[in-house]
Order: C-alpha cells, then structure tokens, then sequence
C-alpha cells in the first residue's frame, strides 16, 4: 500500500476491535445513518449540547453565577441577560453544519486516499484536496476558534478513515448482496409476462431499458471500488478484493434506476454516498445522454453545502451558474445590518484531477460559473453557502438558489459557455462557432468541426456589438476564403451590452480566458491560434493569449494577433484598469490598425509590433462610429485585396506576413507616424447594405499604404494590382 504519511513516516494501523468510529452522523452507502461511537480519538462531530458546553467553558461571563457581574459591566437587565447571551450563542451555533459538512468533506477525502492507494493507484490528488478543505471553511473556523474548536489534522482523519473502510466492510458486503438480490428479484416478476410491473413486460419497455442503464452504471461503481479490501461476516477476516462500498437499497422500490436521496457522487469519485445529513441539499444523480438544459432549485442551509450529481453517457460541453444578484440581500435581525449573499460552485468527478471551483475573491455578492468540456463520467456539483451572516440568528438563511444548467454534446462547430466576474453579480453566456460561408451567406450549421491540424482564426466582435455585425462577418468571409484556413468567431454579445459607456470592458479577461481553455481542450497547438479583435475585442484577444501563454506547457504563445482599432478606456468610469494590455507580450506577431482618435487608443495600438494608422480621407473625425469600424473593414478588404491581385503593398501588410513576421520586408522606419505607427493606410469609404438588408454600413476602401524613408521622405505605395 502506498504511504499516506503520518506522524511517524507511516499510517499507524489499528486494532480491529477498537474502531466503533462513527462519531460524525454520515450515510454510507450500504450502511444508513451511523451515529457517535466511544473513541475519544474520533469524536469529530459537533452539535448544540457540545457548543454549549465549549460556549461557557469559554465565554465564562455567560455563566449563571457570573450573572450579576455580567449584567452590571453590560447594564443589563435579568431579561435581557438571557436574550443576549442566546443572541451569542446562535452566531456560533449557526456554523455547526457547516463544520460538520467539513468533515465530512475530509473523511471523504481522506478515505478516498486510502482507497487509492490500496489499489496501487496515486493518492496525492486526495490528499491535496484533504489538506485543502479547511481553508475554504475559513468563515465559519474564524468564528469556531473563538471557542477553541478546530478542525481535526490529516493524520486523525486518515486514521480514522481506515477504521471506516476496514470495520464496515464485511457489513457493506452482506447488505449489498442482499439488496441486489432484491432488486434482481423484482426484475425477474418484471419480466414475467403474468406478474408485470407498469406494461406488458416486452424487453422495449423503457422502464427495463432504464433498469439496464441503472445495472450498468452500478457495474462501472463495483470497478471503482476494486482496490477495497473484502472482508468475511466478521469484519475481521480478509477474504479478498472488492468490497463494495457502495448501495442498491436507495433504488430497490421501484425499476426507474433512481439513485434515491442518499446517493451523492464523492468528490474526487472514490466512496459515493458520504455526507453531513442536516448540511447538505442533496439533489440525485441525473444520466444525460443529449442535452439538459434546466434550472434546479437547490436549498442550502446557513453555511451548509447543496450537490447536484449527475453521469454523463458521452463528452459534453458542461455549464452551471448561480447569478447571485437575483438571491437579493439579507438583514441580520438585530443589527439590521445588509448581508449580501456569497456562494461558490464546485465541480469534481471522472474526468477532472481535482475539483473546478469557481468562488470569485472580492467582494461578496459575485455570481459564480462552471464551464468546461467532460468526458463520460460521473461528476457532482457542489453549491456552497458562504454568506458572512454577522452573528446573525441560525434561523436566517439564503432563500432558494436557481442554479442555471446548459450541458450539451460536446462539438467543436459550436462550444457555449457561461462566465462570471468578481465584479457583477450576473453571469454571461459565451460562445464561439465555426464560421463558414457558401456563395457569400454564412453557413447555420457548419459542416466541419476544429481540425487541430489546420490554422485557426478567431474573431472577436467589441462592445455593444454580436459575432453577426456586418463588419464582423466581412473579416471572417475574408480569412475563410483562404485556402487550408479556418475561421471561428467569438460571441459575447450581452456581456458586450452590459453596464454604461465602456464598462462591458470588466468582462474581456473572464471572455479570452474562456476561448483559451476551448481552444487548447480542442487539441489546436498555440502556434496555429490566430486572433483579430475589434475594440473591446482586442481586450479579449490580449487575454486569449495570456491564458494559452499560461495554460500551454511550456508557455507556448500563440501565433498572431491583429487589434483593431483597440478601444480607448477610462478606469474611473468602467472600473477596469487596461494598463497592462501589451498586444506584443504574449503572441509571436502582433499588429494594430487605429482607426478612432477618439474610440481607439493609439497607446494600446504602438504595444504591437507593428502600427497602422488609418487615415480615413473623406470621413471627418467627429464621425465617431465610421472612423471606429474602418479599421475592421479595411483589414477585410485588405486580405481581400491581397487573395485576388496582390501588389507591393502585400510586402508590408498581408495575411502571409502577418502569420509569418519573416516574409514581412523590414525596410520601414519604427514610430515613424504620430510616434506610435510604423505606416499610414488612406481610407476612403463605400455604403454596403447590411445583413438582412435593414440598412446600410460603411465599408472601408484602402487607397494608399504610406510609409516613412530613412532620409524623411514618404514612400506612397497604391493600394491596387499593379503597384
């Protein structure tokens, strides 16, 4: 077996017969309820009586016989000694679930290593995980120390989840044989065409298809738990391999497969079924084989913890998300102070090493998202209350949590997601499409997926704009009618659209981080990413690139970045600082074309390696929306340009140069143009009608590509064939 560690090197094994060791009140499965044993070593649970006695021992101005003292230092009267010590009381005594849920988390933590590594497999993931969880208990052991209650230590809870596993196994066994005997035994009166049991019993009823599905999800359980030593009757004599720590009696009373109220999946996938039974909200497992979206009502106690379990049948694109600002606020009913709700969300199962948490630092109040692509598998969501209630009275908790559910087949065409910021207590759906274009009308239902092989080219609209905007849907018509290229554009249309003037800007990490992880999940190496981003969008960009830089073992950067016109920011009114935005950084390539003196930023513009300015010849500078969306049009019309009757403009600016800096003619004068650009591109500009035809839009027309001479002078290359 592998070693957990101890206090002495190993984990020191015990006398059988001394290991009556459920003293905190959990459901096993197989098991039921155990409750407190005489182990003095394991006495870990808490409760009122207990608290009350750690209260006093403590706080010894509670006491009856220091009454009198405590009333004159508090000027207070008989009746109100009372009220305020029970006043007191109650603000420690509201954190007992939440510290029973806590270790419970760490017994089941703590078992699942040993589990682990009985079966020769690596235990670290759990043990990091057990060392972990009382940190994000923080709360509620703040207020607990006070009274000088701790969490128990690693080598406590190991001990004592030996003793679990090792005492109750011979028990777990018996039941489960006897409840699969039941179940089987109900399933043969099913079959049995005088005896059947909701329909005529044919093997297409779906009752027994589910039934089926059920027998096989409890197969995949049994091979989880291999590594469990099997004990006899006893629970003293090792008879082999493969007890079960797991239970059919939750199902037993029906043939629909329900996993029944007990069942939660453990964290990390080892026991199933171990939890606090007063702290958590515990919703049963559901198989998703398609799409669900729903939204499931969770009830979560004060500081206590609700699960959503369910198994996945193939790989999907999954998202859960709490916006925290619809739970309102809170008012403690003493101090009427406003209490504003915290919670975090935890994701762990099969096919994650550790769990995904989201709990956004800060302020409470944020709201709070998963979004990842799983493999099939069995997974469980963890919503935990984290409210600071003050001392509030433990009658007082969150009202009922709508947790928004989005799981759908996982393909590349199109990925969804949902995202969340410290700052706002919404969440935002994201996603991100192939683009793909026949006779010039993009492509509904793309017809191929992400070829990790190919180069990409993602495309981020800005703000108060969609991935369907004209100007938008010209860049990637251009980039796609390139031979061997693949487009795929960004849509964040209603974080775009949130707040006032530039404020949607907070968002653009949470939105290039996103595209990051979807892209590098989708097996494209760093150095095919390709990004152009239009204002805000080249916020998202940048922090695209971060997040692969920071992800990508290595710190791979990806390949180029084009910002257009990258959008001017001001921190006092949008709440987000853009100073460390350096297009360069985190790309191999970079060019920005500025467009806006007032939009744009040409700060932003010159971090990339190379700067456009846009000089747009018959629009006037006032003309604010014109001269921000020219650049976008102008780098279409460019490729385009470039693709049916190249010139020697294609030296300096090209799709082939921009991927591939070396091709790029190097004979041109850096900050040559307003000490920021490197060129000047004259614009004019034509009317297009829109999409749909509701309207028209300017569309750039690039006339000259300008460029600065060693001796001063200005070179003029025409923007044609035949420059």
């Amino acid at each position: 077996m592998q070693n957990l560690g101890s206090r002495s090197g190993t984990l020191r094994r015990m006398p059988k017969q001394a290991l009556s060791l459920w003293l905190v009140t959990v459901t096993v499965d197989g098991l039921g309820e155990e409750t407190a044993q005489a182990d003095e070593r394991f006495q870990f649970s808490l409760d009122p009586d207990k608290l009350w006695v750690k209260f006093l021992e403590v706080l010894q101005g509670w006491r009856e016989e220091n009454k009198a003292q405590t009333m004159k230092q508090m000027n207070l009267s008989g009746d109100n000694f009372y009220y305020y010590r029970g006043a007191e009381f109650d603000s420690y005594r509201k954190f007992i679930d939440g510290f029973n849920e806590a270790v419970g988390r760490m017994l089941e933590a703590g078992t699942n290593a040993i589990l682990t590594a009985r079966a020769g497999g690596d235990a670290a993931p759990h043990l990091k995980q057990l060392d972990a969880l009382p940190a994000e208990y923080g709360v509620i052991m703040d207020r607990l120390s006070l009274l000088r209650i701790k969490l128990p230590d690693r080598w406590v809870i190991l001990e004592a989840g030996e003793a679990i596993l090792e005492r109750k196994a011979g028990e777990l066994t018996a039941q489960q044989r006897a409840a699969e005997a039941r179940i089987h035994g109900q399933e043969k009166k099913f079959n049995n065409p005088g005896n059947a049991f909701a329909g005529n019993g044919k093997a297409s009823s779906p009752t027994q298809v589910i039934s089926a599905a059920r027998e096989a999800f409890l197969d995949r359980l049994r091979a989880s738990q291999s590594g469990l030593l099997l004990y006899a009757a006893d629970g003293v004599t090792v008879i082999g391999m493969g007890g079960k720590q797991f239970s059919t009696t939750a199902d037993t009373g029906t043939l629909h497969g329900s996993a029944g109220t007990g069942v939660i999946v453990a964290s990390l996938g080892g026991i199933e079924g171990l939890r606090i039974q007063s702290a958590i909200d515990s919703h049963n497992l559901q198989v998703i084989n398609g799409e669900w979206p729903n939204t499931e009502t969770v009830h979560p106690l004060a500081n206590g913890a609700a699960t959503i379990s369910f198994e996945l049948k193939e790989a999907s694109m999954v998202n859960f998300w709490v916006n925290t600002e619809e739970l309102g606020t809170l008012r403690a009913p003493l101090s009427q102070a406003l209490i504003e709700p915290d919670v975090s969300l935890a994701l762990a199962g099969t096919g994650l090493s550790g769990e995904y948490i989201s709990n956004k630092p800060g302020e409470p109040g944020a709201g709070e998202s998963v979004s990842s692509v799983l493999p099939a598998g069995i997974y469980t969501l963890v919503l935990r209350d984290r409210t600071d209630y003050r001392g509030a009275s433990g009658s007082l908790h969150l009202p009922e949590i709508g947790v928004g559910i989005n799981i759908k087949p996982y393909m590349t065409q199109k990925i969804e997601g949902q995202i969340s910021i410290p700052e706002r207590g919404v969440t935002m759906p994201v996603s991100m499409g192939v683009a793909e274009f026949e006779n010039g009308v993009r492509l509904k239902n793309p017809k191929n997926a992400l070829d990790p092989l190919k180069p990409v080219w993602v495309i981020f609209h800005g703000m108060d704009s969609s991935d369907q905007s004209d100007a938008i849907v010209d860049v990637a018509k251009a980039l796609q009618a390139y031979d061997g290229m693949q487009v795929v554009t960004v849509n964040w249309e209603k974080a775009a659209k949130d707040g006032i003037i530039t404020q949607d800007a907070r968002w653009t990490p949470a939105v290039g981080q996103w595209v990051a992880r979807q892209l590098i999940a989708a097996g494209l190496p760093p150095a095919l990413i390709n990004s152009a981003g239009w204002s805000h969008g080249s916020y998202d960009a940048y922090y695209m690139a971060e997040e692969i830089d920071r992800i990508t073992e290595g710190k791979q950067q990806m390949n180029a970045l084009v910002a257009l016109d990258p959008a001017g920011n001001w921190p006092l009114l949008s709440g987000f600082e853009h100073k460390n935005i350096d297009f360069k950084k985190f790309s191999r390539n970079s060019i920005a074309m500025e467009g806006s003196w007032i939009a744009g930023s040409n700060a932003l513009a010159a971090t990339a390696d190379i700067s456009f300015k846009i000089n747009p010849i018959d629009t006037l500078p006032g003309q604010v929306v014109t001269t921000h969306s020219l650049p976008v049009t102008a780098f279409a019309a460019i490729l385009e340009h470039e693709r049916t009757c190249p010139g020697s403009f294609s030296n300096y600016i090209s799709l082939q140069n921009i991927m591939d800096p070396m091709k790029r003619k190097m004979d041109y004068q850096e900050n040559a143009y307003e000490s920021a650009f490197e060129f000047t591109i004259d614009v004019g500009h034509v009317t297009k009608e829109k999409i749909g035809g509701d309207g028209t839009y300017p569309y750039a027309n690039p006339i000259n590509l300008r460029r600065k001479l060693p001796d001063g002078k200005e070179e003029i290359i025409p923007i044609n064939c035949l420059a």
